[in-house]
């Protein structure tokens, strides 16, 4: 039936632009990819606002922490985008594997920037360790 046909597509478009303005809403970077293909599905905009080095260096952390053969459902890891010192770029990532259908699967991720409190930790090991050693 036509007028049903009609019905349902208005409630499919209207769920993808609610789940677009959560996605958005999010402050974290948010991310889909194609599991097998690695192909960029869907972004938020702090994830499109992020320094395409810092976004590199986070591809090739999943791929070698996800894509290596292993299946993990979910994965969290506090790292440093590779080739970028810790204090600019770290970035608590928290992914997990969905599956759309038999053989397709997605790669969802969130990115905490957490470069700022790194930084702080840094700093005060640092003057933990000049107080130990004028302690002496």
């Amino acid at each position: 039936n036509q007028a049903e046909q009609h019905a349902a597509k208005s409630r499919i478009l209207r769920a993808r632009e609610l789940l677009k303005q959560v996605i958005e809403s999010i402050p974290d970077p948010v991310f889909v990819r194609a599991f097998e293909r690695n192909d960029l599905l869907l972004s938020n905009e702090a994830y499109r606002q992020l320094d395409t080095s810092t976004t590199e260096g986070l591809h090739a952390l999943l791929r070698r922490m996800t894509f290596n053969g292993r299946r993990h459902p979910t994965l969290e890891l506090d790292h440093g985008v590779p080739g970028q010192p810790s204090a600019i770029a770290a970035y608590s990532l928290k992914a997990a594997v969905a599956s759309l259908g038999d053989k397709d699967r997605i790669l969802i991720g969130v990115a905490r920037d957490f470069s700022e409190r790194k930084a702080l930790e840094d700093a005060l090991r640092a003057r933990n360790r000049e107080l130990e050693e004028a302690r002496g």
